[in-house]
């Protein structure tokens, strides 16, 4: 099933509605958190400084420094992780990556806090734990001042930290674009799962949480992968276009249609849409495509409400920043979002979608600075 051009309207006007809405205070889908931005730098001059990036299933480490206003990565490495199943874990992971020179250390988690801007650090209280991570003891914590505490009392090793959510660092990562302004730009994650941020002014980033946006129409097999999830009734939109998600669509329409083969990644989806002899291939491609018109329809949706918040004007480019392996390596994926955003009402010359090479290193590395 793929939706109408006249559903995907309807779902992003009643996007760009909630956006507005939770904007003037009003609880609905959307979490609307606000970060405010430090004012003060941590980093004086070209000091060098660690920067980590922490998702579901890996860890990037790196050194990063302001070079002629920009950031310069080196030393990156990265590691597979466990699940992070309580605080102890999550801390000695943390602990085992932090070089033992490093004083100050910026932080992109990739997963879902309430912003707190303590002594001049961006910092987040846990909220939960998705993706399998429980995060047990660490829950309600402030995440940022227990690694400072951690490694204190571990190594007697005083550092300064600052955190943000993954969507906060790509928000960041724009300031090494000329061309985008906080009026007329917003991120987008399309990965494992997905969201969207935007900026509410020069000093404040909104993270939506956009993957809960729940005022469009699921699909019967969204239905299912809802019910059949470890976090029933919540998270609508992404269990509809999240990578993470995509397989078990395949695997629910397959069984339907009589296919006996059941995929586990996303790398399979794609490599079945791409084979036409495929018995599946019909299933993958139309699945990858629905994702691409939901993620059209919250793009869409921001810019109307961009036009209608910061008054941006119809002959300023729209520009979008946008970070996961599903929106550039899914099969066809950025060129069907390009194609429903057409659709949609977005000309060619309206908007430009970016990618910038360790956007969410770079990104966590602006806020220290």
């Amino acid at each position: 099933m793929r939706y109408s051009t006249t559903k995907l309207k309807q779902f992003s006007k009643n996007f760009s509605d909630e956006l507005f809405s939770a904007s003037q205070g009003i609880k609905n889908s959307l979490l609307f958190a606000v970060n405010p931005l430090p004012q003060t730098a941590l980093i004086q001059g070209n000091q060098s400084f660690q920067v980590l990036m922490i998702g579901g299933s890996h860890l990037e480490s790196a050194i990063a420094q302001l070079i002629d206003d920009r950031v310069q990565i080196s030393n990156f490495s990265q590691k597979d992780i466990p699940k992070l199943t309580s605080k102890d874990i999550f801390l000695e992971i943390v602990e085992a990556a932090i070089h033992p020179q490093t004083m100050i250390l910026s932080v992109n988690f990739a997963f879902p806090i309430q912003p707190i801007l303590s002594n001049n650090k961006l910092d987040g209280i846990l909220l939960n734990g998705p993706k399998g991570h429980d995060f047990l003891g660490l829950i309600g914590e402030q995440v940022g001042l227990e690694i400072e505490n951690y490694l204190l009392q571990k190594r007697g090793q005083k550092i300064q930290v600052t955190l943000a959510n993954d969507t906060v660092a790509l928000g960041l990562a724009t300031k090494e674009f000329e061309s985008f302004t906080w009026q007329n730009c917003a991120v987008g994650i399309v990965g494992t799962g997905t969201n969207f941020g935007i900026f509410q002014s020069q000093n404040t980033f909104i993270n939506l949480e956009s993957g809960n946006f729940n005022k469009f129409e699921q699909t019967e097999s969204g239905k299912l992968v809802d019910l059949e999830s470890s976090n029933p009734a919540t998270q609508f939109f992404e269990k509809e276009v999240g990578g993470n998600y995509l397989v078990n669509h395949f695997n629910i329409d397959a069984k339907l249609q009589g296919i006996n083969l059941e995929i586990k990644s996303s790398k399979q989806l794609s490599d079945i849409a791409k084979d036409l002899s495929h018995p599946g291939q019909f299933i993958a491609s139309d699945i990858f495509a629905r994702s691409s018109q939901l993620i059209a329809a919250q793009i869409y949706g921001i810019y109307q409400y961009k036009q209608l918040v910061n008054h941006l004007q119809p002959e300023q480019k729209f520009h979008i920043l946008m970070e996961g392996s599903l929106y550039w390596k899914g099969f066809e994926y950025s060129n069907r979002v390009n194609f429903y955003l057409h659709e949609l009402g977005l000309a060619k010359q309206d908007y430009q979608i970016h990618y910038l090479e360790n956007m969410g290193l770079i990104g966590i590395a602006r806020l220290a600075l």
